[in-house]
C-alpha cells in the first residue's frame, strides 16, 4: 500500500525549471518566491495579468491579508512571519484546471517595485482510477504499475521548448510505444495564438494541406515513424512561430494518440523612467546577415504600428508611423556589426508594448527578437472615508507657459479627472464624479508640481490615472500612478443561476442614530449605486437604472438592525463585489462588503468528439422576439451562436463557430436553450455565457466553463 501511495505522490506533481505541474485534485500546491534582502516596509502581491482583477492575493504589514479576485477566495495563504523571513511563497488549494497560468510575485517598497517573479502553473486533469482497483488490497502494486502504463499511453503529454534566438532549427518531441497501424495520418497543427495546419503525414508528406507559412521549413523523418518517432523539425524558427502544437495520431477518425508541445519565446523586458533621455531596446546577433537585407521594429501591441524601417543601407524614415518619426535612431551599419538594437529618445507611457525586431531577405525571415518594454508604475492606495489622497507628480522639466496639464483614468472606466490650461482649473471638462473633488497647486507649471489631490477617495476611485502635460498637441511628460484598494469579502454568497432572487445580508447589533445614511454600492466590475435607505425611506432616485424596481429592504432597518437588501431576479452581470455604507453626517459608521458569485456550470469533453453540449434549460416563461446569443468571454472574447426573432443568424457568428454549431428549433417553447457545439477542439476550450433579452433588457443568463479533457 506505501507503495502505491508513492506513485500516486509522484504522479501528482512535477516540479520543473520553467514552472509547476500540478494534478486536479491535490490538496495544494506551492507557488514558490523567496527574496533574501527585504526593503523597509514591503507589499507582496502576487497576481495573474489575464484575469480581472489581476490581483489574487495582496500581503503587507499592520493590514488585513486581501484576495481581490474572487476566484481565489479561502484558497489562498502565506506564511504569517513572511514580511520577516522574506518566505513569500504563496500556498494554492485545490488546485483547478481554469488555476493554469503564468503567476508573478511582485515585491514593493514606497510604492515601487523593487523585485519580481514569475511563476508558471499548469494543473493537470488526472486520471480516474477505476472501482476495481480497490477490491483487492494483494492487487495493488500491480495496478498501480497497470495505471502508470495506461496514464503513460492515454493522457495527452505536454512538452515545453525554448525558442532561442539564432537556432537553425527546433524539434518539437514527440515518441510513442504505441504501434501504428497501416493507413495512420499523422497531424501537426498549431492551435494558438492563431489555428494553423503545420504538417501532414499520411503515408508521405501532404505539404498541400500545409499553412503557406510552413510550407518547406517542417520535416518529419520517414525511418524514425517506424520506431514511434513522430518528432516534427522546424527549420528556421523566429518569434512568429512561438505558441501551442498539438501532434494528433489518428485512423478513420479515431485518435490513437496526441502531444502538446508549447514552443515558447523568452522575452527581452526593458523598464524605462517616464520622459527619461531615452530608451534602448537591445537586440544583437550571432547570424551572418547579407547585404541587401531588410530589418523591420514594429509594435505589435498595444496598437500595431511600424517604428523603424533599415533597407538598402539606409533608414526609411518615410515608411515609419508618424508617432516614431525623428524619434528612432540605429547603428550606422547594423548588417555588419550585427547590433540592430533600436534607440527610443524622449519615452512616453504610449511607448510601452511589445516591440518585434525581424530581419529579411528577398521575402525570407533570417531572425526575429521580441523586446517589451515598461514603465515603472507609482502606486498609491486608496482608503475609504479618508479626507483626501494625493496622486504624485513632481517633474524636472522647464514648463513653457501655456501648457496645459490633463488628469484622466483610463481604467477601469475612462474619465477625464482634472483640466488644468491657460493659468486656472476647467472644472467644466472633468467627468461629474471628480467635480468639486479635486485640487492643484496654485502655479504647478512654476513649481514643476503637478500632483493631484483627491478628495472623500472610495473604492470606486481605484484604477489608473494619467496625468499629461502638452504644449500645441506635442506631450512635454507624462506620469502614470496606480490607485489601489483593499476589497474585503467579509461574506460570500453564492447564487444559482435559477434562482428568484439573493439576498446580500448584513445584520448588526449597535445601535444606529436616526437620520443615518444606508447606501449599497456595487462596486466591481462597475461601480452602481444599488440601494440607498435615507430619513425613514428608500430612496430609488439614487439607484442606477440597472436596479430600479429590482431591491427591497426590511420596514424600518434602524430598528430592526437587519440592513441586508434583496436583489430579485439576479441575472450573471449582477455578480461581484458589493458594500453597504452606513454614514451620519457624513461620518462613517459601519461598512460590509458581499461578494456575490455565481455557480459555474463546468463541461468536460474529450477532444475530437462528434460534440458537446452546452446546457441551459430554463424555468423562466419567454417571451416572443427574444434575443439569444452565446458568446465565449474567454481566453478570447466571440460570437459563437444568435438566435434572434424565430431563427438562426449565422452571419453575426464568428467565422470559426460557423456551421458548428446548433440549437432546438424552437426553444421558446421548449425552454431549452442548451447549445450544441460539433467536432470540440483545444481552441473550443474556456468560459461561454448565454444571454436571453427581449427589448435590451437581460431577461436570463447562464455561464458554461467548457474543458477539453486531456490538456
Amino acid at each position: 500500500m506505501k507503495l502505491f501511495l508513492l506513485f500516486v505522490i509522484l504522479v501528482g506533481v512535477s516540479h520543473h525549471a520553467s514552472g509547476l505541474e500540478v494534478y486536479e485534485g491535490a490538496e495544494s500546491v506551492l507557488l514558490p518566491c523567496y527574496l533574501h534582502d527585504l526593503p523597509e516596509d514591503p507589499v507582496v502581491v502576487w497576481s495573474r495579468n489575464d484575469l480581472n482583477p489581476t490581483t489574487i492575493y495582496r500581503h503587507q504589514e499592520r493590514a488585513k491579508s486581501h484576495v481581490p479576485n474572487q476566484r481565489f477566495i479561502s484558497r489562498t495563504s502565506m506564511s504569517p512571519d513572511a514580511l520577516e523571513t522574506g518566505n513569500f511563497n504563496l500556498t494554492l488549494n485545490k488546485p483547478q484546471v481554469w488555476d493554469s497560468g503564468i503567476y508573478t510575485c511582485s515585491i514593493l517598497s514606497d510604492g515601487l517595485k523593487v523585485e519580481e517573479r514569475q511563476v508558471e502553473l499548469q494543473v493537470k486533469v488526472p486520471y480516474t482510477f477505476p472501482a476495481e482497483a480497490w477490491v483487492l488490497l494483494i492487487l495493488v502494486i500491480a495496478v498501480a504499475l497497470g495505471l502508470s502504463i495506461h496514464l503513460w499511453l492515454n493522457f495527452i503529454p505536454v512538452s515545453k521548448v525554448e525558442l532561442k534566438e539564432g537556432m537553425s532549427s527546433v524539434v518539437l518531441p514527440f515518441k510513442t510505444i504505441i504501434k501504428l497501424p497501416v493507413g495512420t495520418t499523422v497531424e501537426w497543427s498549431r492551435s494558438e495564438p492563431e489555428p494553423m495546419k503545420v504538417h501532414v503525414y499520411e503515408s508521405s508528406d501532404l505539404p498541400v494541406k500545409q499553412d503557406q507559412m510552413y510550407r518547406d521549413r517542417t520535416e518529419m523523418e520517414t525511418d524514425r515513424l517506424k520506431h514511434g518517432d513522430l518528432s516534427l523539425t522546424l527549420r528556421n524558427p523566429c518569434y512568429r512561430d512561438r505558441g501551442t502544437y498539438i501532434c494528433t495520431v489518428h485512423k478513420d477518425s479515431k485518435i490513437l494518440t496526441q502531444k502538446v508541445v508549447r514552443l515558447w519565446v523568452k522575452d527581452v523586458l526593458v523598464e524605462m523612467e517616464e520622459w527619461s533621455t531615452s530608451v534602448t531596446l537591445p537586440f544583437k546577433t550571432t547570424r551572418e546577415l547579407p547585404e541587401g537585407s531588410t530589418i523591420e521594429w514594429k509594435r505589435i501591441k498595444p496598437q500595431p504600428m511600424v517604428v523603424h524601417v533599415y533597407e538598402n543601407d539606409r533608414d526609411q524614415t518615410d515608411e515609419q508611423d508618424e508617432y516614431y518619426r525623428n524619434r528612432t535612431k540605429m547603428n550606422d551599419n547594423p548588417l555588419e556589426s550585427k547590433d540592430l538594437s533600436l534607440t527610443l529618445t524622449k519615452p512616453g507611457l504610449s511607448d510601452r508594448g511589445t516591440y518585434v525586431c525581424t530581419v529579411s531577405h528577398d521575402g525570407d525571415i533570417l531572425t526575429q527578437r521580441a523586446v517589451v518594454c515598461r514603465i515603472k508604475e507609482v502606486l498609491v492606495e486608496v482608503k475609504e472615508w479618508e479626507k483626501s489622497l494625493k496622486l504624485p507628480f513632481k517633474t524636472t522639466h522647464t514648463l513653457p507657459e501655456g501648457s496645459a496639464i490633463e488628469w484622466k483614468r483610463t481604467e477601469p472606466k475612462p474619465m477625464v479627472v482634472h483640466v488644468y490650461e491657460n493659468g486656472k482649473d476647467k472644472p467644466e471638462k472633468q467627468n461629474e464624479q471628480y467635480r468639486g473633488r479635486t485640487k492643484m497647486n496654485d502655479n504647478p507649471l512654476q513649481s514643476k508640481d503637478l500632483s493631484l489631490t483627491l478628495t472623500k477617495p472610495g473604492l470606486i476611485d481605484r484604477g489608473t490615472y494619467v496625468c499629461t502635460v502638452s504644449k500645441d498637441g506635442d506631450i512635454l511628460t507624462q506620469r502614470a500612478v496606480v490607485c489601489w484598494a483593499h476589497v474585503f469579502s467579509d461574506v460570500v454568497v453564492e447564487v444559482n443561476e435559477s434562482s428568484k432572487s439573493v439576498i446580500l445580508p448584513f445584520k448588526t447589533t449597535r445601535h444606529l442614530p436616526s437620520h443615518v445614511r444606508i447606501e449599497w454600492k456595487h462596486i466591481e466590475p462597475e461601480p452602481m449605486v444599488v440601494h440607498v435607505h435615507e430619513d425613514g425611506r428608500d430612496k430609488p432616485e439614487e439607484q442606477n437604472e440597472r436596479y430600479r424596481g429590482r431591491t427591497t429592504m426590511n420596514i424600518d432597518p434602524l430598528q430592526s438592525k437587519d440592513l441586508s437588501v434583496k436583489l430579485h431576479e439576479p441575472a450573471l452581470s449582477d455578480g461581484g463585489t458589493y458594500i453597504c455604507t452606513v454614514s451620519h453626517d457624513e461620518k462613517l459608521l459601519l461598512q460590509r462588503t458581499v461578494l456575490c458569485r455565481f455557480k459555474a456550470i463546468t463541461v468536460v469533453v474529450q477532444e475530437w468528439s462528434e460534440s458537446v453540449t452546452l446546457p441551459f434549460k430554463t424555468t423562466h416563461e419567454l417571451p416572443e422576439n427574444i434575443e439569444i446569443i452565446w458568446k465565449r468571454t474567454e481566453p478570447e472574447p466571440m460570437i459563437v451562436h444568435v438566435y434572434k426573432n424565430g431563427r438562426n443568424h449565422p452571419q453575426a457568428q464568428n467565422a470559426y463557430y460557423r456551421s458548428r454549431t446548433n440549437m432546438d428549433r424552437n426553444p421558446l417553447q421548449s425552454k431549452d436553450l442548451s447549445l450544441t457545439l460539433t467536432k470540440p477542439g483545444l481552441s473550443d476550450r474556456g468560459t461561454y455565457v448565454c444571454t436571453v433579452s427581449h427589448d435590451g433588457d437581460i431577461l436570463i443568463q447562464r455561464a458554461v466553463l467548457c474543458h477539453i479533457k486531456g490538456v
